[in-house]
């Protein structure tokens, strides 16, 4: 079996966001018991190296900057991974970033993988991302397609505004339900009434364009491409990427905050040890 990541989930200790789209309210939460997660952190390491792992990204299912002690006792663990980065809303890491940046260049973090979903946070980030760059890291944004972008969004003033702040990559997502959730959950109603296709498709059709003078960078796993548009790599989702992978080559090895390891984050018979 190979892996194309693993994903590392902290303990649960809440949100400071509170997304209406929030894929964690969708997916379930599972009770920590951090002395398993310290019994079989060497167990999954094993596990990861035998997948052909490289790429560790640690999350949570709420914002993982919340348990902030844990981050860095997770990120110590796996820093000889080829490529070591957590994913933030970026709530806390903007308001704490001169004590948090240089600690997590200290623990071996490589990229800072932010969740935004609107402009205003391109902007509130700047000294953010210019401090995670002189660092030694990179970010990563992940721009999430809601109702709260405007009618006059293009991908042409995205991948600059990703220019102007050191910006190494940027994906963009459309916000889709998990296919087992729930039709009739709050975050499954408000994604139904609130993710904007035309806009969605708008970047997507401009993406296309672009990418026809535009060198490609790398093809991923589930038909999703990078491509280098003016020194940003840039890349597209339309659907919830955890949801696809196959029998013997698995999206994710997620190891949950109970301490066990699974390759599905809603399904607990996926569990591997």
């Amino acid at each position: 079996m190979k892996a194309q990541n693993l994903t590392v989930s902290l303990p649960y200790k809440g949100c400071d966001k509170n997304c209406p789209y929030c894929v964690s309210s969708m997916t379930g939460y599972l009770k920590a018991n951090w002395r398993l997660v310290l019994r079989n952190m060497n167990k999954v390491k094993y596990a990861a190296r035998a997948a052909q792992v490289n790429s560790v990204l640690i999350t949570a299912k709420g914002e993982p900057f919340l348990n902030f002690e844990d981050l860095i006792y997770v990120l110590n663990e796996f820093r000889e991974f080829p490529d070591c980065e957590v994913q933030t809303n970026g709530i806390i890491l903007n308001r704490e970033q001169n004590q948090m940046v240089p600690k997590l260049f200290s623990h071996g973090l490589d990229i800072v993988a932010f969740s935004v979903d609107s402009l205003e946070q391109f902007y509130a980030y700047e000294s953010l991302f210019a401090l995670i760059k002189a660092s030694g890291m990179n970010s990563r944004v992940a721009l999430n397609v809601t109702d709260g972008l405007p009618d006059d969004i293009s991908l042409v003033k995205l991948v600059d505004m990703c220019q102007e702040r050191d910006i190494i990559q940027l994906l963009i997502r459309n916000i889709t339900k998990p296919h087992s959730a729930d039709d009739a959950h709050r975050a499954a109603r408000w994604i139904a009434d609130n993710t904007r296709k035309g806009i969605f498709g708008k970047l997507a059709a401009e993406f296309a364009k672009l990418k026809k003078t535009s060198r490609r960078i790398r093809r991923l796993q589930y038909g999703i491409e990078s491509y280098n548009i003016q020194g940003v790599s840039v890349t597209i989702s339309d659907y919830c990427i955890q949801d696809s992978h196959g029998d013997d080559d698995i999206r994710s090895l997620i190891f949950q905050e109970d301490g066990h390891l699974y390759t599905a984050w809603d399904d607990e018979t996926s569990l591997l040890f």
